[in-house]
């Protein structure tokens, strides 16, 4: 490999710990809690709003499948009715999964082009 295809190197003052921290906040706190930790107000919102949103979706799917199940559990006078499959929450779940590793990318895209400028 030339040196023209190597990634440039991060800067002495950049490999502390505090290089970690978007990170680490977007993965266990909420997407876009790293971008706000980076200054980076819209991308923080725009992460933040989308999440919380398909996230919802996701527990208000997940939450009524398992209602459905349960009424059947329970239902003893042998109810027939639709109930919606677990695929019914895959939707939900690959949506919400999508924009957390975009938020992570996007985290770790932000922090390279900061550590990049210094």
């Amino acid at each position: 490999m030339n040196s023209a295809q190597q990634p440039p190197p991060i800067p002495e003052k950049a490999s502390g710990k505090g290089v970690m921290t978007p990170m680490v906040l977007s993965a266990l706190v909420c997407p876009g809690v790293g971008q706000l930790m980076q200054r980076r107000w819209v991308s923080a919102g725009v992460f933040i709003t989308l999440f919380t949103v398909a996230f919802a979706w996701f527990v208000a799917r997940a939450f009524a499948v398992l209602k459905a199940y349960y009424a059947f559990a329970f239902d003893f006078r042998g109810a027939t009715g639709d109930a919606p499959g677990a695929a019914a929450i895959l939707a939900p779940f690959l949506v919400s999964l999508a924009i957390y590793v975009l938020g992570l990318v996007d985290t770790a895209w932000g922090t390279y082009r900061q550590t990049a400028r210094k």
